[in-house]
């Protein structure tokens, strides 16, 4: 028979044979019930089928720049007269294009603009935009003279704007931009808005601005220089022009500031900026409010830009 001590270790080894087995099963179960959760960013996930991820890609790399159907087209047509360029978007009905009011067919009118008609839309007669308000004389220092370029686009088109519309722009030199169909005739002005002078450098005129407060011999030395030049020019006063450098010639898209007139660096800025615009016309234009001297001829349509000394007309 087994002795007593046999039997007991028997006993001890089916114990811990059945401790083992149930320490298992109660893994196992608490394994089950604590299952991780799932990560938020691949819920819901849909299975991938990688079977074709070598195949040939024969699509688009780059998406469409816009949708016609939402849009419309961005193509457009540019035409050009002596007068004006007219924009016309290539898809548009023909109950559209009647009510469209395009440049070209803006008639020089007192229902569009006629240059004489609510001329206080662009500027109230106040006297302060065209005089001095300083107690001393411009310039007060002597600073270099300093080219200021915009960059106009190459297909740039200016609108016409009615006077029943306010034009307002984000300089208070501005060198091109939207204007008033009627532009002013050539000469110089007690004061002439900016509405209108920037329909004139469309025409590639050159524009004199000076400070009110202006000494009034370079005035008068900057005044020689540009009647001699051109006839397309405007001479206005013009109290936002800066203190700094009181004298600015403005052409399409450029601004020359002084402080003292330079007669050399003027008239080569003239020879290289003038009758260089989007428009050429050197017809004369039609507001002439505040006119005090018209332009004259130098030569058939400002052909011979700033001609040597002996043949101006117009000396310095």
């Amino acid at each position: 028979m087994f002795s007593l001590k046999t039997c007991f270790c028997v006993l001890h080894f089916v114990l811990l044979w059945v401790s083992t087995l149930a320490s298992e099963k109660g893994t196992s179960f608490q394994l089950q019930e604590h299952n991780l959760p799932m990560p938020v960013d691949v819920i819901n996930v849909k299975s991938t089928d990688n079977s074709d991820k070598h195949k040939k890609w024969t699509g688009r790399y780059l998406p469409d720049r816009s949708h016609e159907e939402n849009y419309g087209s961005i193509s457009r047509i540019v035409t050009e007269n002596e007068d004006f360029a007219v924009i016309e978007p290539m898809h548009i009905v023909p109950e559209q294009k009647k009510s469209m009011v395009t440049m070209g067919s803006m008639d020089i009118n007192s229902t569009c603009d006629d240059g004489k008609t609510n001329l206080t839309r662009d500027w109230d007669g106040s006297f302060y935009n065209y005089t001095c308000m300083l107690s001393d004389t411009l310039p007060i220092s002597d600073i270099q003279p300093l080219l200021d370029r915009d960059l106009v686009p190459k297909y740039y088109v200016a609108n016409h704007v009615c006077m029943k519309e306010s034009i307002s722009y984000n300089h208070d030199i501005p060198s091109f931009g939207s204007h008033r169909p009627a532009w002013a005739r050539y000469g110089e002005y007690k004061f002439l808005p900016k509405q209108r002078w920037l329909h004139n450098l469309e025409h590639g005129s050159v524009v004199m601005l000076y400070h009110p407060c202006t000494h009034p011999v370079l005035v008068q030395r900057m005044r020689a220089v540009l009647k001699s030049c051109l006839f397309r020019h405007i001479i206005t006063p013009y109290n936002l022009v800066p203190e700094d450098r009181p004298i600015v010639l403005v052409t399409w898209g450029n601004r020359l500031y002084m402080n003292d007139v330079d007669t050399k660096l003027a008239i080569d800025y003239i020879k290289k900026y003038a009758n260089h615009a989007k428009e050429t016309t050197a017809r004369d234009g039609q507001y002439d409010h505040l006119l005090i001297e018209p332009a004259e001829l130098i030569s058939p349509d400002d052909i011979n830009i700033c001609p040597t000394p002996h043949k101006r007309k117009n000396r310095i």
